[in-house]
């Protein structure tokens, strides 16, 4: 049952970076981090926590979308810890947001059609219960290993 899983999640990002996401400029994580940003100004670790990826990729990604005039820096927005920073949306992070989600959306439907109403209905049902037994095993995890990163795994 994983395998298949693995397999299809690793495909799904393939095609969506190529087909979807790379057109408009973007990976599936700087995608994921403009939805984020989509409703207010939010703080690196937030983000963390909301996309799912390394503390590293995430920096790379938002210096990048920074770069490319997507995401703004904002300075803190607390007295109270100068050092806290928060990133918002710019109008053309909005923009190339919603270009990303149009053509998501066109992409989605040709694959929806394959697809019964009840049985999108059952994967998304599974698939809501799986992330959330994910969630919860990963924070069992990082109790029982004191760590908020991934090991290195050997490989010989």
């Amino acid at each position: 049952m994983i395998s298949p899983l693995f397999s299809a999640t690793s495909r799904l990002e393939t095609l969506g970076n190529r087909y979807i996401f790379k057109p408009v400029g973007l990976t599936a994580t700087s995608f994921k981090i403009l939805t984020a940003l989509r409703q207010t100004p939010t703080t690196p670790s937030t983000l963390l926590t909301s996309v799912d990826c390394l503390k590293s990729n995430l920096s790379q990604r938002l210096h990048t979308l920074e770069n490319k005039g997507l995401i703004r820096r904002l300075a803190h927005k607390h007295d109270t810890d100068r050092r806290q920073v928060f990133f918002q949306l710019t109008e053309n992070g909005r923009r190339i947001l919603r270009q990303a989600e149009a053509h998501a959306r066109h992409v989605s439907l040709s694959f929806e059609k394959r697809f019964t109403k009840k049985e999108l209905e059952q994967h998304k049902t599974f698939f809501t219960k799986l992330l959330a037994l994910l969630a919860e095993k990963e924070t069992a995890l990082e109790k029982h290993f004191h760590t908020d990163h991934h090991p290195t795994v050997s490989r010989r």
